[in-house]
This record gives C-alpha cells, sequence and structure tokens, in this order.
C-alpha cells in the first residue's frame, strides 16, 4: 500500500513523503502502535529524483522581468547582482547597511560560521539595486516606509491578528511570495509555455545566471562562492567573512 501510494507522485515528491511516513512509522513504532519486525516506509525503495529545470538565460529572465510587477522587478535585479537566494532577501534589512557594508547571515550555513556571516563591501551596481529596492515606489508614488530591503506594498492591510506569524510587518517579502509572483509572471511569457512545468526554471536559477555574468565580467571563482556561499562543514574561518567586487 506504501509503495502504492508513492508511486503515485513525481521522484522528488516521492521521496519527501517516503521521509515522512519513515519517520511516522518510527514513532508508531515506539509507542507500541504497529509490529516492529513489520515492513514500513523504510523498506521501499527511494527513487531517483533529477534535476530537471532548464537553465535561466538572460533571455528568459529579461522575459520574465518584463511580465513582473515592479517590486519583483527589483528583487530579481538584486538577486542577480547580490547572488542571494529567497530567504536571504526576504530577511534582509535596512538596518543590516551600514555605509558601503552589507552585513548578510546565511540561513542554511548559519551554524558553520565560515562564510555563513559575510561582511559585503557594495560595489556600485549592487548599491544601485539595493537603493532601488529602498526606493520603491507606493500606489501615491512615495516611497513604502519598510524595514525591509526588498519589500511590497500590500494590496489590503490586514488586522494584526489576522496577519502571518512570519510576517515580521507588513510590507514583508516572504520567500514562497517571490517564488509564486516569479512563477506567475514566468508563465506569462509565451517562451515558457510550450515548456513541460518541471523544466520551467524557478527563482533559485537566478543565482546561477548571476555567476555565470560574474565569470565573464572577471570575478574570480572563490569570491563567487564566497558570495553565493558555497561551503562546507569543515572549514574553519574568523566569524565575518569579507567579500569586495574584483578591482
Amino acid at each position: 500500500m506504501i509503495a502504492e501510494f508513492l508511486a503515485g507522485f513525481p521522484p522528488r515528491m516521492s521521496n519527501v513523503y517516503r521521509a515522512t511516513l519513515t519517520v511516522i512509522w518510527r514513532y508508531a513504532c515506539a509507542e507500541g502502535l504497529v509490529d516492529k519486525t513489520a515492513p514500513g516506509p523504510g523498506d521501499t525503495i527511494p527513487r531517483a529524483a533529477t534535476v530537471q529545470r532548464k537553465p535561466l538565460t538572460m533571455e528568459g529572465f529579461e522575459a520574465i522581468r518584463g511580465q513582473a510587477p515592479e517590486w519583483l522587478r527589483r528583487a530579481m535585479d538584486l538577486a542577480l547582482e547580490s547572488l542571494q537566494g529567497r530567504t536571504e532577501l526576504s530577511k534582509a534589512k535596512r538596518e543590516h547597511l551600514d555605509g558601503d557594508i552589507w552585513y548578510i547571515v546565511r540561513q542554511k550555513t548559519e551554524s558553520w560560521g565560515v562564510s555563513a556571516r559575510m561582511r559585503v563591501h557594495v560595489w556600485p551596481e549592487l548599491r544601485k539595486c539595493l537603493l532601488a529596492c529602498q526606493n520603491l515606489p507606493g500606489k501615491k508614488g512615495v516611497p513604502i516606509a519598510s524595514p525591509f530591503i526588498v519589500h511590497k506594498e500590500p494590496q489590503r492591510l490586514k488586522a494584526k491578528k489576522d496577519q502571518s506569524k512570519r510576517r515580521e510587518h507588513h510590507t514583508q517579502v516572504l520567500p514562497e511570495d517571490l517564488t509564486r509572483a516569479f512563477a506567475a509572471a514566468r508563465d506569462a511569457c509565451e517562451m515558457f509555455q510550450a515548456m513541460p512545468p518541471e523544466e520551467r526554471p524557478t527563482f533559485h536559477e537566478i543565482r546561477a545566471l548571476g555567476a555565470d555574468r560574474k565569470r565573464k565580467a572577471g570575478w574570480s571563482t572563490e569570491a563567487i562562492q564566497l558570495l553565493m556561499t558555497h561551503t562546507d562543514e569543515e572549514m574553519t574561518e574568523p566569524p565575518w567573512t569579507d567579500v569586495a567586487a574584483p578591482k
């Protein structure tokens, strides 16, 4: 029954459900609700989940940007220039900027120390993107007052008790907001409509495109990796890692 259930999903999602069912099964065994010797989710075979996403090209980026709302356009530009992911962009605040320094803490590697805490020396192109996000105009043409760098004006202000607990401020853009808005703009582009949904690029692919552009612009592989925080647990470095554009 479990194998038949898992077979009804794509490989990646099937493995996610398999992992969840395995945890549930362990709890059931610990509570004596099932026979420990009986076959369970862990006895099924995980499926090979291959990455099917097509890489995002600059042509595709521009096409999606043309369909995106203004707040998303500026967020896309910042992602392309800074190589930061959804979570880092959604958590970035104005207070994290100190003159020409942008302090970034990557969530996935925060406990490792190395490359998790970056002191980015802002270069001109990055400064332009940061200012564009901070000066996003609202409906009245006046910049929106928000503590977050990437933000948007909500369609309606909800009562405080109804606001998402994850949203610190009503203007904050959550990671899933970036994903959904990007997907909507992408699917509105004719060049992606004939492409199978599982192959269409996501917001995450902006980082790879940005990294490729930086390589061609003369950035070193080391600097790009630091900016993307590709690291490992065994590295030991000072608490803050400095990242700057090549001179």
